[in-house]
């Protein structure tokens, strides 16, 4: 039997807007093979990279500043994810501002005598009228609950005919964050989601095979945030320094005058110096270094003598060892 292929993709054309508040896809006249030496045409195209019919990475959400860990771009997707059987699930018949639920899910499902497969495709078709038909945008998808759902079944990608994942969202919907592209994109799951899909109609309660490429593009994080965000830290390693300082400075005094160094101050002074340097690399090494550290005060006023002696050197080591994760982090981000 002839394979049957099927286009699912949202024709670009100058001018469409794929969400209100995202510019209009446009389309220049760039070279004319009539007045061109080389004798072909080419087109400029302006357009953000979530225009039309396209692949939601990791990164989109995670981008390691907002939320961590880090996830993978596009460029750096497995393209496994995007590739595969997969099954049409069919919501339509809902009312547009009613949200996608487990319930329906279900419901759908088994009315439509779908199977879903571990490591399957999954879409879902929320929208019943024609492709940014009237109220489209206003349409409601799928819920936090609903991508649970999906996720206890071990889809690899869900793909919607909407432009997001959520349809409407809003601080009025208890939705604004996007809960369902928090899910799914995270790191540790990274289950790609597809937008702007059409043609779906024809698909439902069927088993296909499905290609969903996206282009190969390299996105990295905004500089500006990237500077923000350093200067925040180099702000917070400048004030850590200055205890460091103080506490090396009264243990070099002590030992100059007296021959001997305070119990404290000269882990102390490691401890805060450990901090000041690697902050920096992460959030993660100051809460746990300010925790310990704390900590190692209460017991130098309740203790003192050799347990105190002890408790600010194991501080001092676990700020060293909290160390070596960050920096590799650190590193992988660098590298990407």
């Amino acid at each position: 039997m002839p394979t049957r292929l099927i286009d699912l993709t949202l024709t670009l054309k100058d001018g469409l807007r794929t969400w209100d508040i995202k510019p209009p896809f446009t389309m220049l006249p760039y070279m004319n093979a009539a007045t061109f030496k080389l004798g072909f045409s080419t087109k400029l195209l302006i357009m953000e990279d979530h225009t039309g019919t396209h692949v939601d990475a990791s990164l989109h959400f995670y981008d390691g500043v907002r939320r961590t860990p880090r996830g993978a771009s596009i460029a750096e997707l497995s393209l496994e994810k995007l590739y595969g059987e997969a099954v049409c699930i069919d919501v339509s018949a809902k009312r547009a501002d009613e949200p996608v639920t487990p319930e329906m899910l279900s419901a759908a499902v088994e009315k439509q005598h779908v199977e879903i497969r571990k490591g399957d495709i999954v879409l879902v078709r929320f929208w019943s009228g024609t492709w940014g038909g009237d109220a489209f945008l206003g349409a409601r998808g799928l819920t936090k609950e609903a991508c649970e759902w999906l996720v206890e079944r071990d889809v690899k990608c869900v793909g919607v005919d909407h432009p997001n994942l959520e349809g409407r969202v809003g601080d009025d919907l208890g939705n604004a964050e996007c809960p369902g592209h928090v899910l799914l994109l995270h790191p540790d799951r990274e289950i790609p989601i597809i937008e702007n899909l059409v043609g779906l109609k024809g698909l439902r309660g069927k088993r296909f095979h499905f290609f969903g490429l996206p282009l190969k593009m390299q996105r990295r994080l905004p500089d500006y945030a990237r500077a923000m965000d350093r200067l925040r830290l180099y702000a917070t390693s400048i004030a850590l320094a200055v205890p460091a300082a103080m506490f090396g400075l009264n243990a070099l005094i002590s030992y100059r005058e007296r021959g001997f160094v305070e119990l404290f101050d000269l882990p102390a002074a490691i401890a805060f110096a450990i901090l000041s340097v690697l902050v920096g690399r992460g959030w993660r090494l100051a809460l746990y270094g300010a925790v310990a550290l704390v900590a190692v005060y209460l017991v130098t006023a309740l203790a003192g003598g050799v347990v105190a002696f002890v408790s600010y050197w194991v501080a001092t080591l676990v700020l060293a060892l909290q160390a070596l994760p960050v920096i590799r982090d650190a590193r992988a981000r660098s590298a990407a």
